[in-house]
């Protein structure tokens, strides 16, 4: 019985270690945006650039997460585009800078 035991602890345990070595765990706010080229197509769009003051870390994470959805913040045309952001990943990205105002706009956050 206790051999019987070990060997189905045994399977058991590969079994685990065989679904979660093949499944990879991937956080999708910390991913990496390719760096935006700014050209804004809209106001809008204008605006929320100016006012990320050169913060490079927030506009290619909101633009990573836009990405996704098929958007890019060139093309924004108001707050509504942004309404689906509803975090922003920043724990161990080793960021510096400061918040910029255009937070102000991703009135899901």
């Amino acid at each position: 019985m206790a051999k019987f035991l070990a060997s189905t602890l045994f399977a058991h345990i590969l079994l685990f270690t065989l679904t979660f070595t093949s499944i990879s765990f991937s956080n999708p706010f910390l991913a990496q945006a390719a760096n935006l080229t700014p050209k804004p197509q809209t106001p809008f769009a204008e605006s929320f650039l100016r006012d990320c003051d050169g913060q490079h870390w927030f506009i290619n994470a909101v633009e990573d997460i836009l990405n996704r959805q098929g958007k890019s913040i060139n093309s924004l045309t108001g707050k509504t585009d942004l309404a689906d952001i509803t975090a922003i990943g920043l724990t161990g990205q080793s960021l510096t800078g400061h918040i910029p105002p255009a937070i102000g706009n991703i009135t899901n956050l």
